[in-house]
């Protein structure tokens, strides 16, 4: 609460697994992480139960003293992925449409092994300075079937209209060894402003006082495709589609 205003804000986060055809079954988290290499700070899946996370996003937030850098963090412009200090598997994300916040929010809990906190200056990763968090990901996830997450932020706000409509739903998953992500986001706002407006003439008396009050409404809907693959000869390719 502040000058007078009162905010109410619900945030509620569901993660729905989808299973697809019948496949081979996918590997499940390691009995025995395997020993950190390189100095790495390692936290496992158990290491993060008490926050009942829902998505990787939710994991990495929760290691101490981690801070997730994007491009928009730090102000660079044009350098997209390079600036980020967030690896899944060991290699950066390849979509510049996507920053890792969004790509971590689209991974579920259960689909993540362990996080490794390295020095960027230790991988074979050009460009990587500082503390990086790796996301290792369990043994054929989302091989099985696309995995999907419901995330929905509505807000409540006096004299303002109510915002139903911020929040994403994506999938994830393999179609014949290719990795495809959809996704459908809006970033709805409802802001606004109310209060007394005070207006003096030129000698600073008070010429009337009226009770003003301004809404600004938008909504950014957009909805993105993002394949990735990798060939038998190691090559790796990557294309997003989008439209908003």
């Amino acid at each position: 609460m502040s000058f007078g205003k009162i905010s109410l804000v619900a945030c509620t986060a569901l993660t729905i697994a989808v299973p697809a055809a019948a496949q081979e079954p996918a590997g499940d988290a390691p009995t025995a992480v395997p020993t950190p290499a390189n100095g790495a700070q390692r936290y496992g899946a158990a290491d993060f139960s008490r926050f009942a996370p829902r998505t990787a996003l939710d994991m990495v937030e929760k290691v101490p003293g981690f801070l997730i850098v994007t491009g928009t963090n730090g102000g660079e412009r044009g350098l997209g992925a390079a600036t980020e200090n967030v690896l899944i598997n060991g290699e950066r994300i390849a979509n510049k449409s996507t920053d890792a916040r969004t790509a971590l929010a689209r991974i579920t809990a259960s689909e993540v092994a362990y996080i490794d906190i390295v020095d960027g200056a230790g991988l074979n990763v050009p460009g990587l300075t500082g503390q990086v968090a790796n996301i290792v990901l369990v043994a054929g996830a989302g091989s099985d079937g696309f995995e999907t997450t419901l995330r929905w932020q509505p807000e409540w706000r006096p004299r303002l209209d109510d915002n139903w409509l911020n929040g994403e739903v994506s999938t994830t998953g393999k179609l014949g060894g290719t990795h495809v992500t959809l996704s459908l986001k809006n970033e709805a706002r409802r802001q606004g402003h109310w209060g007394p407006e005070r207006r003096f003439d030129r000698d600073g008396n008070l010429s009337f006082i009226r009770d003003e009050i301004g809404r600004y409404d938008a909504d950014q809907p957009r909805l993105s495709a993002a394949l990735a693959r990798t060939a038998a000869n190691g090559n790796k390719w990557n294309s997003t589609l989008a439209a908003s």
